[in-house]
């Protein structure tokens, strides 16, 4: 089988999140900015199509606030195709993290090439100040979702914490609000925190 390398951007840092559409065509999310976090800049989707073998930036997903980025995301379909991404992101000065931006809510009905966002989505208390990772994924259970995420206890050690959730974190928790219900059971505690969130959104219209 042959095997290529194909470059989606350049001149950016990543965090990349790929999707592959029911239609064939790949879509690639990422932090436009060549920078570990510490410069302004958005959450982007670039598109290859199918026939093609060309990616092209299609939309701007998540845009960044003032003097801040969109950097961190989870990414997937909700169960009825909607294009769901969930980011964070810093504050910056002088090319310092000063303060979390907020854990947001974008969605597409339109294959990634438009979105509305949400600053402040309907989910636990205990996951406002986490950053989303990975992918959003369909549980059996119809219109059930859920996606990882994190959040340092320590100050000043992000990228240890980051390795520490990618090899070794234990579930901390489960938070579950199917039909407005939430249960959270807690174990050991770790230097991360990790919860998996589990949201009824085949309510549409909680989010939009």
């Amino acid at each position: 089988m042959e095997s290529r390398v194909s470059v989606v951007a350049t001149d950016a840092c990543g965090w990349p999140n790929l999707i592959k559409l029911e239609n064939g065509d790949l879509l690639c999310f990422y932090f436009n900015a060549p920078s570990h976090g510490l410069m302004e800049g958005d959450i982007v989707c670039s598109q290859k199509l199918d026939y093609s073998k060309r990616w092209r930036r299609v939309s701007t997903v998540s845009k960044r606030p003032k003097n801040g980025n969109r950097m961190h995301l989870a990414v997937g379909q909700a169960h009825n195709g909607d294009l769901l991404c969930f980011s964070s992101g810093f504050i910056l000065d002088n090319g310092k993290l000063t303060d979390f931006a907020g854990h947001w809510l974008s969605r597409s009905k339109y294959y990634g090439k438009n979105w509305t966002e949400d600053r402040n989505p309907i989910i636990p208390n205990q996951l406002r100040n986490c950053i989303p990772y990975g992918r959003i994924i369909r549980l059996a259970k119809k219109g059930t979702l859920a996606y990882s995420c994190y959040r340092s206890l320590g100050k000043g050690k992000p990228r240890s914490h980051g390795f520490v959730f990618h090899m070794m974190m234990e579930l901390l928790g489960i938070v579950s609000l199917k039909l407005g219900k939430m249960i959270l059971m807690r174990s050991v505690c770790v230097p991360c925190q990790m919860r998996l969130s589990l949201l009824p959104y085949e309510l549409t219209e909680i989010i939009t």
